[in-house]
């Protein structure tokens, strides 16, 4: 197998204009596979995927949203370019393709098979693009449109076995795979990171193939996603991830301040997915996007111009009790990476940090006035100068020493919250109170006083951080 180190030869050589695709594969060593997909209407896919997974893997929901059936589509096109490959690599016959497709469509159970991949969403694909044309024409067309891929992989030559959308990092294996004998196939390179071979016919050996495949791309990336996590850990806290990872939500929030009512505004429309956030360089050109691919906890990282790519599922955590969204923790990893390029998080305004823990708060507004008679206990320092409400949590502020704000609920003394400035250590503190006595040796969350600015505003956002702390 050819693989070359030399980047500078293969730049010119992928400059010939007269490279041929079968050129390019002899150069990088194996070959792509080319489009088999037979029918690529995404109303119909959808309709082939809901059939398949009613009929095998117990059934899925009518999704009505536009977006979201795409989504579908895109997902079963890609399953059907697999389920493609994998008949164009058993049949070499035309006439026992058409037997077989015939079959898949007139027994449904045999069509699909276990697991779905036997034939019939091909079949299908192909009835839908017939127009008059026998199952029989449009098969024979097909397989003889991509006869010299089909024996130059049945010659020997190795076959990217990446899926159509997967561009992802590996860095266990090569996701390679290539016939090394009449009944081996080969996954993965000698000397270059996993490698296994398959002995069985490819009709006998695929499921254990595909398996075998899935496993070694999930635990590659669960091993590069468990070191970047580590990395990430040892990242200082800060109160603006918050705002920074509310990037990644389809919903936009702002807030109106209007003598002392603080209102949180909601926008809804005019976003879609993928929402992403950057990383930027000194001078300000951003070298990493963090992407969320929908609404759920599903994200891509991109850095180095997109030469490596990594997607990533990643749920919610709490420490000390604190909840944290997966937003904030995907966040968290893309800082994480960053900070190992020297890359920095776009900013962020007060306005949205303060907006980002009100609808942490799921409250629609906050109310600022003077203090309340509010008893401090002992060890809180200060002079009671103002007040800041979110429901029944009241933050008074204080002046006049390092304390900056003592939380609690309504009425209520036990537990709390005291923020304290650490001069020192230059972090704002989180200090938990408990029976009257400030706990200072673990704080709930620092925030480091280089990011606060000495504003009405950037008060009011360590008022709210305080409020959001303080409900857990």
């Amino acid at each position: 197998m050819t693989w070359f180190e030399d980047e500078a030869m293969l730049e010119d050589l992928l400059a010939d204009e007269a490279l041929g695709l079968d050129d390019l594969s002899e150069l990088l060593g194996y070959a792509e596979v080319p489009l088999l997909i037979v029918d690529t209407d995404p109303e119909r896919a959808v309709v082939r995927q809901k059939e398949m997974m009613d009929t095998v893997f117990g059934g899925i929901g009518e999704e009505k949203k536009a977006e979201k059936r795409m989504g579908l589509a895109m997902q079963q096109l890609d399953i059907e370019q697999r389920h493609a490959l994998r008949l164009l690599l058993i049949y070499q016959n035309p006439a026992d393709l058409v037997a077989h497709l015939t079959h898949c469509l007139a027994e449904p159970a045999d069509g699909y098979g276990e697991r779905g991949y036997n034939g019939r969403t091909i079949a299908q694909a192909m009835a839908a693009i017939g127009e008059g044309d026998e199952l029989a024409d449009i098969a024979t067309a097909w397989l003889q449109a991509h006869r010299d891929f089909q024996q130059r992989i049945l010659s020997g030559t190795p076959l990217s076995f990446r899926s159509l959308f997967d561009y992802a990092d590996l860095d266990s294996f090569h996701p390679l795979l290539q016939r090394v004998g009449d009944l081996t196939w080969r996954l993965g390179v000698e000397d270059e990171g996993k490698v296994r071979d398959f002995q069985g016919s490819l009709a006998q050996v695929w499921p254990d193939l595909c398996d075998t495949y899935v496993a070694w791309c999930e635990a590659d990336n669960d091993a590069w996603l468990a070191e970047l996590k580590k990395k990430a850990a040892r990242l200082p806290d800060t109160i603006l991830r918050a705002a920074r990872a509310d990037r990644l939500r389809k919903e936009q929030h702002a807030i109106e301040v209007k003598g002392n009512q603080v209102t949180l505004v909601t926008t809804r429309a005019g976003q879609d997915w993928p929402r992403l956030i950057t990383l930027a360089n000194d001078q300000g050109v951003g070298q990493l996007g963090l992407s969320r691919l929908s609404g759920h906890s599903f994200y891509e990282l991109a850095w180095e111009g997109g030469l490596h790519v990594r997607r990533f599922e990643i749920s919610g955590t709490t420490r000390n009790k604190v909840p944290f969204k997966h937003v904030e923790m995907a966040t968290l990893l893309a800082e994480g990476l960053g900070a190992e390029h020297g890359l920095r998080p776009e900013p962020v305004t007060p306005e949205a940090v303060e907006a980002a823990y009100l609808r942490r708060m799921k409250v629609t507004d906050a109310r600022l006035g003077p203090p309340e008679d509010t008893e401090l206990p002992k060890g809180v320092q200060g002079k009671p100068a103002a007040m800041y409400q979110v429901g029944d949590i009241v933050v008074t502020m204080l002046v006049g020493s390092e304390d900056f704000a003592y939380v609690t609920a309504a009425g209520e003394a036990d537990p709390a919250l005291l923020l304290r400035r650490s001069e020192k250590r230059g972090v704002m503190l989180a200090l938990p109170v408990n029976r009257g006595r400030v706990r200072q040796g673990n704080p709930l969350m620092t925030t480091s006083l280089a990011e606060l600015g000495d504003t009405p505003a950037w008060r009011r956002v360590v008022c709210a951080w305080g409020a959001w702390l303080a409900r857990g």
